[in-house]
Formats: structure tokens, C-alpha cells, sequence
């Protein structure tokens, strides 16, 4: 039996470049793949975030990187949802297209 690995272990995982994949609503299997790890504090409280995009192009589904807000409850698995909040979104893309530029300078 294949033990059950909880997302949070995999997405703070460095060494990690396996993909993720959830099914949709349609039962369709979206693989992702991680672009970034932001933490971000909000109303003094840290909450993580995840940037995904799609390995490969779904139809009636954006193929550009997506924030995931990590939702940590107490003795239960760990769950990616979608960031719907557009002042969140907008600070975590300016987090991780910064962290992009600074890659391509180095």
C-alpha cells in the first residue's frame, strides 16, 4: 500500500521537481508543476502560498501560473486553494516575478 504524502511536504520539498495533479470538476487530471513557495504575512498572520502552472495546456483552463493559498488544519491532510483575493494575488505575483528577475540576473 502506498502511503499517503501530505502537499505540504511536497511543495517545501528543494529537492523535490515531482509534479502535482488534482482533478477538476469536470474529472479531468490537471498536472501541475511549481514555480514558487511565497509566504506572505497578512493582518499579522504568515500564510503560504504556492505558484502552479500546468505541465501542458487544458482546455477551459488558464495555462499561467496560479496562486494556491496552503490551508494547514490540525489532524487533517494539508489542501491548496484557490486565491481569490485580488490584492493577495496581485502582492504574490509581484513576490514571485521579482524572485524570477533575480534568478535571470545571477
Amino acid at each position: 500500500m502506498k502511503e499517503e504524502v501530505d502537499i505540504l511536504d511536497i511543495i517545501l520539498d528543494k529537492s523535490n521537481h515531482d509534479t502535482i495533479t488534482f482533478v477538476d470538476g469536470k474529472g479531468r487530471d490537471l498536472v501541475f508543476e511549481q514555480l514558487a513557495v511565497i509566504p506572505l504575512s497578512k493582518d499579522w498572520k504568515k500564510t503560504l502560498y504556492v505558484v502552479l502552472q500546468t505541465v501542458e495546456e487544458v482546455p477551459d483552463f488558464p495555462h499561467e501560473p496560479i496562486v494556491f493559498k496552503v490551508v494547514i488544519k490540525e489532524d487533517e491532510p494539508t489542501e491548496l486553494e484557490y486565491e481569490f483575493d485580488e490584492k493577495t494575488v496581485t502582492k504574490v505575483y509581484e513576490i514571485y516575478n521579482k524572485l524570477c528577475d533575480d534568478n535571470r540576473d545571477q
